[in-house]
């Protein structure tokens, strides 16, 4: 989530890769991680997905919306072709050239965030939905909480509902998400309507196993 700047890392990403690996099942580690460790990752892939399914509900966004916003914002690829998904320990400070890095644990990642403040950068995006602690000085507490992917999520579907209530389209919530200035969020807007009808489908899938499962289980 940014403020009149829209060189994201995540907007690199490409669409049609994502779609190659949206309905891939089963458990999913870490393709690489910060300091370079092929070690898989301490947080569970889904955390991030776990607090957006609840905030959709009960903020009464629609329903996998704030998934592709988080699967832009810091989606992560897995290992063994496993689905890119919202990734809790995400840090971002592409305006100095600091693209994101991911961490495997809120701890590294909090300790970048220092070194970066330490070095005068303040446009920091962090978390699951990438929240920017120079546009949103009042958003946390702490960067502990920053980084608690239940506040980071909740956080970012309170800034998204409020975007609507303003604007009565989703479509332009979703671009005043990142920025208000309407040259900067286009591209971005684009993006997340591209992943939703992935992340409605990767959805669709995961509901059929269960349903499977549960059936299997009888």
């Amino acid at each position: 989530m940014h403020r009149h700047r829209y060189t994201r890392f995540t907007l690199l990403v490409p669409v049609l890769l994502l779609a190659a690996a949206i309905l891939a099942p089963g458990p999913s580690g870490s393709l690489a991680k910060a300091s370079g460790s092929g070690a898989p990752p301490a947080a569970d892939p889904a955390i991030c997905d776990h607090f957006i399914t609840e905030a959709e509900r009960t903020r009464g966004i629609p329903s996998q919306l704030l998934s592709a916003i988080g699967v832009v914002e810091s989606g992560r690829w897995q290992a063994s072709g496993q689905p890119v998904r919202p990734w809790p320990w995400t840090v971002t400070a592409a305006s100095v050239g600091r693209n994101g890095r991911f961490f495997d644990s809120r701890d590294e990642a909090i300790a970048w965030v220092r070194t970066l403040q330490a070095e005068g950068v303040r446009n920091i995006d962090v978390g699951c939905m990438q929240i920017n602690l120079a546009a949103h000085p009042h958003a946390f507490a702490t960067l502990e909480e920053a980084f608690s992917p239940a506040a980071n999520v909740a956080y970012g579907a309170d800034y998204l509902a409020r975007q609507y209530a303003a604007t009565r389209g989703w479509a332009q919530a979703v671009g005043n998400y990142h920025s208000s200035t309407r040259s900067f969020h286009r591209a971005y807007r684009q993006k997340v309507l591209r992943a939703w009808p992935l992340e409605q489908r990767r959805a669709a899938e995961l509901r059929r196993q269960a349903r499977l499962a549960a059936l299997a289980e009888d």
